[in-house]
């Protein structure tokens, strides 16, 4: 209960342009989930990906992480370790997995667009999530 009217709290202080306040409120409530996603989407929009990040971590829907991630990617954000903690997937190959759907909803919307940026956004997540699947792949297989 407490945690829930710290989060209400937060949501009121963040929608009042009060982010410090917020924060606050959100490093003291056990769980989160509407305020993390919120404060996230305001640390992305800052530029600040390591905050979004940490926010994350509070989040329960997964749909809320995949946005964030999704939003991310748009923004050409393709640090492994931050994309990781965003998401907190179980293992990498989930990650890689996601990564690889994204970059195929990024390569339709490059067609649909005839954006060539979009097109190379679109290769570079590709690219990423392979590597991801491919390190995940050799570490199952005792590679490394």
């Amino acid at each position: 209960m407490r945690s829930r009217l710290l989060e209400e709290a937060g949501v009121i202080y963040l929608k009042a342009g009060n982010f410090e306040r917020a924060e606050e409120l959100w490093e003291r409530a056990s769980s989160a989930s509407e305020l993390s996603y919120l404060l996230a989407l305001h640390a992305l929009d800052e530029g600040d990906f390591e905050k979004a990040s940490e926010f994350a971590r509070k989040i329960l829907s997964p749909v809320k992480k995949l946005l964030l991630l999704q939003k991310m990617l748009e923004m050409d954000v393709l640090d492994e370790d931050i994309l990781r903690k965003m998401v907190n997937a179980k293992s990498d190959y989930l990650l890689a997995r996601a990564l690889k759907s994204f970059a195929f909803e990024l390569l339709g919307e490059a067609e649909a667009r005839n954006d060539p940026g979009l097109r190379a956004l679109s290769k570079r997540v590709f690219d990423l999530g392979v590597k991801i699947q491919r390190e995940f792949e050799a570490r199952a297989l005792g590679l490394f």
